[in-house]
């Protein structure tokens, strides 16, 4: 099985990103970089991808086929469920794709984690119980699953959105959490707020 983490990364390049490419020799997964940083280089496991803002924008717009508007790179964790639709020609060869942040240092806990729940013929590997993670998550690449953000009523709401601050659409829409976790809220009760990529797989 063929793993692939797509990252979108803009802004200054963080101090910590020497421990990222470290921690991720140890994994058994290719990571895609899209950045416009050119101090970046490939390394082991890591292709980097240059575009710009505007290019992922464009990108998005023609693969969604919506108006998308990225006024700031913070709204990109909104579209990290979209990711393997608009960037679908660079996981042709995968059987998983997913997202990511790369302030999440990779280790052998983790790499047990995608081989147990790719072993297992998983759809969706998160890394908390009660909702998807933003930080790392992974999707099996077929059409149904690509497709899963569609699923969301709100999704074309959250493409088109002219904010500067993300709308947490890739977990539970910002909040609630704690709440899932000790059990106070379900995801039904979310689902009454705002729509989500957790809502969706719940319901799924």
């Amino acid at each position: 099985m063929k793993v692939c983490l797509i990252i979108t990364y803009y802004g200054e390049l963080p101090k910590y990103f020497p421990l990222f490419l470290q921690g991720l020799k140890k994994m058994n997964f290719k990571v895609i970089l899209v950045t416009d940083i050119v101090e970046i280089d490939d390394a082991k496991n890591l292709t980097v991808v240059r575009m710009t803002l505007k290019d992922v924008e464009l990108l998005a717009e023609q693969k969604l086929g919506v108006k998308v508007c990225l006024s700031s790179h913070r709204r990109l964790c909104d579209f990290k469920p979209m990711y393997g639709k608009i960037f679908e020609e660079y996981l042709t060869e995968y059987d998983y794709w997913g997202f990511g942040d790369c302030d999440l240092i990779y280790g052998y806990a983790l790499r047990d984690v995608v081989n147990h729940g790719v072993s297992n013929g998983y759809d969706i590997i998160s890394l908390r119980r009660h909702w998807i993670t933003g930080s790392f998550c992974l999707v099996r690449n077929n059409d149904k699953c690509k497709m899963l953000y569609s699923r969301a009523n709100n999704w074309k709401d959250v493409a088109t959105a002219t904010l500067k601050n993300c709308m947490d659409f890739d977990e539970v829409g910002g909040k609630w959490h704690q709440q899932l976790e000790s059990g106070v809220m379900t995801i039904s009760d979310c689902h009454k707020y705002v729509d989500s990529f957790t809502a969706v797989v719940w319901r799924s």
